[in-house]
């Protein structure tokens, strides 16, 4: 290490969104309210709640997609239910968290796959994937009518972009905006940036 490298922190791109991240200091909370937006005059794009469908009421739910409506900004929930939330083992360890978003056999799949239709139902156009089977299926439904054709998949940073080949896959099986880990380059961004014509999105 030279200390000479550039990263996403270091860009300064004309039109680019700034991410911020506001946790909830009350567990299990419902979001009832964009103020903060107003207050500081900041435009929020999207709202993206981690813990997903699974977890939420078709009430939260469609207060979500309510708000936003109203404030015109879009409301992204996560698919579930997934690894680490099973009674695998693999997905607590070290070495394994990187299969905590994925989707354990068929059954998980299927679950999964009825989040997102039950979701769409609610009225929510973006959800977050992390698995590439179940993105597969979900391009699969949307290109044959089974889930509305603005459904956005996003794919979570739990199954990261990390070089050019990877994204035009992810492209290829029906991705429509990729998540980019933190500490890429520059030129990897780069590269990145050449495969693929998609979104990205850099916290």
């Amino acid at each position: 290490l030279t200390g000479q490298g550039r990263y996403v922190a270091d860009m300064h791109v004309p039109g680019c969104l700034d991410a911020a991240f506001v946790r909830s200091k009350v567990a299990h909370g419902t979001l009832r309210s964009v103020d903060c937006a107003a207050a500081r005059d900041v435009p929020v794009h999207r709202v993206s709640q981690g813990s997903g469908i699974t977890l939420l009421t078709d009430g939260e739910i469609q207060e979500m997609v309510g708000l936003g409506r109203e404030h015109g900004t879009e409301v992204c929930l996560f698919t579930g239910p997934r690894a680490g939330w099973d009674v695998g083992v693999q997905a607590t360890t070290s070495s394994g968290r990187v299969v905590a978003g994925s989707l354990r056999g068929g059954r998980q799949l299927r679950h999964a796959v009825d989040d997102v239709t039950h979701a769409c139902a609610l009225g929510v156009r973006s959800v977050l994937v992390a698995d590439l089977g179940h993105l597969a299926v979900l391009a699969a439904l949307r290109r044959a009518g089974d889930l509305p054709p603005d459904l956005v998949l996003k794919v979570s940073i739990s199954l990261p972009v990390a070089n050019p080949a990877t994204a035009r896959v992810l492209e290829d099986l029906g991705a429509d905006t990729l998540n980019l880990p933190v500490d890429l380059d520059v030129a990897d961004i780069a590269e990145i940036r050449a495969a693929t014509g998609l979104p990205l999105d850099v916290y």
